[in-house]
């Protein structure tokens, strides 16, 4: 299966495609032009992202959910960014699904205080990309996909030892 993992963000949105258990199919970063408007930004994503969804065909999106920001009018446009990549995503055929920054670092370092760097680090080594370079919104789109590959693995296994089989 594959699992697209998302790190929303206005001037950089990471995105990360692995197949189960934990090989890389692909990541990067989408950049809208920084001086368009939200409106702009919002669309180039959106088009990018469904660019991507339609190359590598997920069946899962991992989505970072918001939790805090700067200030209110940031959460606001992070908040929009977030909702056109889950349309986007649920249009294309993928099932979504939100982590928080907490759930996703305790998932991949252990720790749910862990500091991008240590992401980074154990997103490259649980990949086997320990010698390859990756952007942190990279790196962090790629976690959110590793935590829900893991997550939604032991969610089918506790619904099978409950269900008997």
């Amino acid at each position: 299966m594959i699992i697209l993992g998302v790190d929303p963000g206005t001037g950089c949105t990471g995105y990360g495609f692995i197949r189960t258990p934990s090989t890389l199919v692909g990541c990067g970063t989408i950049r809208p032009p920084s001086k368009a408007t939200l409106e702009a930004k919002l669309l180039f994503i959106t088009e990018r992202l469904g660019e991507l969804i339609s190359e590598h065909r997920p069946e899962q999106c991992a989505v970072e959910n918001i939790f805090h920001a700067v200030n209110a009018h940031s959460a606001l446009i992070l908040g929009h960014i977030r909702g056109a990549i889950i349309v986007t995503a649920m249009r294309l055929g993928c099932d979504v699904h939100g982590y928080s920054a907490l759930q996703i670092k305790k998932a991949v370092t252990g720790h749910g205080k862990a500091e991008k760097e240590q992401v980074r680090k154990m997103v490259l080594l649980l990949l086997n990309l320990q010698d390859q370079k990756m952007a942190i919104d990279s790196s962090d789109a790629l976690a959110a996909a590793i935590c829900h590959a893991e997550t939604s693995r032991t969610l089918d296994r506790m619904a099978r030892m409950e269900s008997g089989r």
